[in-house]
């Protein structure tokens, strides 16, 4: 960590071996910077350096940083429950594209006094469909959370 510092360069690029361009320049004093012109659901790759009256210092380690929708979008499309309402517990658990990727995902059921009726890791198949099947379930409204890609989203289901 550097004291003399005077100000900072920011790079950014879309591939980690670049390449690199100009993304913002911070003061000492500034912890956040907003860019506005990045694409949503993009992976990007940001270094960083110093500057003084003595020069620039070494380009930082890189920072892998991925952008989202808006929280209305992604709680949207990360996943879908259906038939929903269920009949006889039964139900299917359709992942977005993002979630189709990853080898498996926590599926957690709640009822609404949050007790949680199943918690089970699945794996993800190709078609990223899961079939859920709550056998001891009682008619009632449940909560139903995905956590997969380091992301947390829930829905409503009814059992009828």
């Amino acid at each position: 960590m550097s004291s003399n510092e005077s100000s900072f360069t920011i790079q950014q690029a879309s591939a980690q071996n670049g390449p690199w361009t100009f993304a913002a320049e911070a003061g000492i004093d500034e912890q956040t910077i907003t860019l506005s012109d990045l694409s949503v659901q993009q992976e990007y790759f940001f270094r960083i350096r110093a500057q003084n009256d003595g020069g620039s210092s070494a380009w930082s380690n890189i920072a892998q940083v991925p952008t989202v929708t808006s929280l209305e979008q992604r709680e949207m499309s990360s996943f879908v429950v259906y038939p929903n309402p269920a009949t006889g517990g039964a139900f299917t658990i359709a992942l977005d594209n993002s979630l189709r990727s990853v080898p498996n995902v926590a599926v957690s059921i709640m009822d609404m006094t949050g007790a949680v009726v199943l918690k089970n890791v699945f794996p993800v198949s190709g078609t990223g469909e899961l079939s859920v099947h709550l056998n001891t379930a009682l008619r009632g409204i449940y909560i139903v959370k995905v956590e997969a890609a380091k992301r947390v989203d829930t829905r409503k289901l009814v059992i009828e």
